[in-house]
């Protein structure tokens, strides 16, 4: 480490990490961005990055969306392994990634605005109010600490924040990556592709990108024997040429819903993940990691800290209320099959989906467009009913 004392000290180089350092090298000297891990590192993600997030990166980072992996215009949605339709936007798009690639991308244009980079070292204690870190014995200060080591987070244990698996809850993951060249079934190249109903409480996805093709499922409820037993059933559906026993998963934790109690301290503060900011329906972190980082940093440029969490709960938190309430009522079997049956059958329905995926819409406007367009639907369905009896 080059200093002794540090503006800023961010524990944990993920997207909220990064994001925190590159903003708030804009108004601090010294910042220094720690990781457990050596880079460039596996990281357990679906790897899709979001339209907002794509524009977040060109505006600020200035980073070109072509560095960000394999470009759609839609993606495929199946109830089970019944393919329900295609979703398309000619205005919106989405990139598929490898988690590996892109945290490399973003962490370079860190360093280039000047933070400090310290990879494979713990940290092993936090004096939250004397801002001391010790990394072994060596002992450095902080003015700021920012926490984004992800769900659970390791550092908020010690500390007097809220820990998302403590209060609101995680929803845990399987995934595994392979290579595109083992794949016979070009059917699962063509769209990245979600599949409802094989889970109660989640979903699971296949989603290509330009040399793997990432697999996962996810539940809120279901035990991780049952969700690894499901993963493989959706792999010998759709992708049997695979060899179950040579796939290697990776589990991982994700926060499904914004912590009920402290986002900061005086001067420490939780981002990302481990403020448990991800989307309440499909569990989207990216945006939010990176969104959240922008935050924190308006807040200190304004030297008020304290604004940070009122910035997350108007920005982020109230929305998300929407979000958890479509969530509790969409992942009912009956109501997930139901909604599907609408998605499949009208427009407008696929169109807010494939607007949610690419983040171009609020969860308050989804569900009272919803609520909208449902009444509509069902008149037309019964005036088309009518029309063929006469017919």
């Amino acid at each position: 480490m080059k200093f002794k004392k540090y503006d800023v000290v961010i524990i944990g180089a993920g997207p909220s990490g990064i994001s925190s350092a590159c903003y708030l090298s804009e108004i601090y000297n010294r910042v220094l961005l720690i990781d457990r891990q050596y880079f460039p590192r596996d990281k357990t993600c679906g790897g899709a990055i979001s339209y907002k997030s794509i524009m977040l990166l060109k505006n600020d980072f200035h980073i070109d969306d072509s560095q960000l992996g394999k470009k759609f215009f839609g993606g495929a949605i199946y109830e089970k392994y019944n393919h329900i339709r295609d979703l398309n936007s000619n205005q919106y798009h989405l990139r598929m990634v490898m988690r590996k690639e892109f945290d490399q991308i973003i962490l370079n244009k860190s360093i280039d605005h000047g933070v400090e980079f310290i990879q494979g070292i713990n940290i092993h204690r936090i004096g939250e109010e004397t801002g001391e870190i010790w990394i072994g014995e060596e002992k450095i200060i902080a003015n700021k600490i920012v926490i984004a080591d992800g769900t659970p987070s390791r550092m908020d244990k010690t500390l007097d924040l809220s820990n998302t698996s403590k209060n609101s809850g995680t929803v845990f993951g399987y995934e595994y990556n392979v290579d595109i060249e083992l794949i016979t079934n070009k059917q699962v190249l063509n769209l990245p592709s979600i599949y409802f109903g094989l889970v109660d409480s989640g979903y699971a996805w296949i989603f290509p990108k330009e040399n793997y093709l990432t697999v996962g499922i996810l539940d809120m409820k279901l035990s991780k024997k049952v969700l690894k037993n499901r993963l493989y059933e959706l792999t010998r559906q759709m992708i049997p040429e695979l060899d179950i026993g040579k796939i290697k998963l990776k589990g991982h934790w994700l926060p499904y819903d914004i912590p009920v109690k402290k986002l900061q301290s005086e001067n420490i503060f939780l981002v990302g993940d481990a403020a448990g900011l991800a989307d309440p329906i499909l569990g989207e972190g990216i945006y939010y990691a990176l969104l959240s980082g922008k935050l924190l940093t308006q807040a200190l440029k304004a030297d008020k800290p304290e604004m940070y969490s009122k910035l997350i709960k108007k920005q982020i938190g109230n929305d998300f209320k929407y979000g958890r309430l479509m969530r509790d009522v969409f992942y009912k079997p009956r109501i997930t099959k139901k909604v599907l049956k609408l998605i499949g059958e009208h427009d407008q329905f696929a169109d807010l989906l494939m607007n949610l995926v690419c983040g171009t819409i609020s969860f308050r406007y989804l569900l009272f467009q919803s609520i909208i367009s449902t009444p509509r639907v069902l008149v037309s369905s019964l005036f088309r009913k009518i029309s063929a009896i006469k017919n």
